[in-house]
């Protein structure tokens, strides 16, 4: 019988619990191993990549490996999704991107304009 109530308790905490609060994250901290997806409702992101940086949210330099990618902003271009920090897909269009970013060549300028 004890057996029992246990296990009817562990049911009821599994299916009544409260969710965890869910925690935004900040995207001018995005920084870490990207892997870029093909199919859009895959990726963590939805990116559009901008040919000046005057309108992009965050600055983006690549990094040569995912050990140098400390700083937001920081990213190492990944082919291996199970290496990635997160994924992003590059949308043809910016009005469809949740986000607008911009190569730089100067790591220091990385991060948020």
């Amino acid at each position: 019988m004890a057996y029992f109530l246990h296990i009817h308790l562990l049911i009821a905490n599994f299916l009544f619990a409260s969710p965890q609060p869910y925690q935004a994250v900040d995207l001018c901290e995005l920084k870490g191993a990207v892997y870029i997806e093909s199919v859009a409702s895959l990726a963590d992101y939805r990116v559009f990549v901008l040919e000046q940086e005057d309108f992009a949210d965050l600055l983006v330099f690549k990094e040569q490996g995912k050990a140098f990618c400390e700083e937001a902003g920081h990213w190492f271009i990944t082919t291996s999704r199970s290496e990635a920090d997160f994924s992003i897909f590059l949308e043809a269009f910016a009005d469809e991107a949740e986000l607008r970013i911009f190569y730089t060549e100067f790591p220091s300028l990385a991060g948020c304009p």
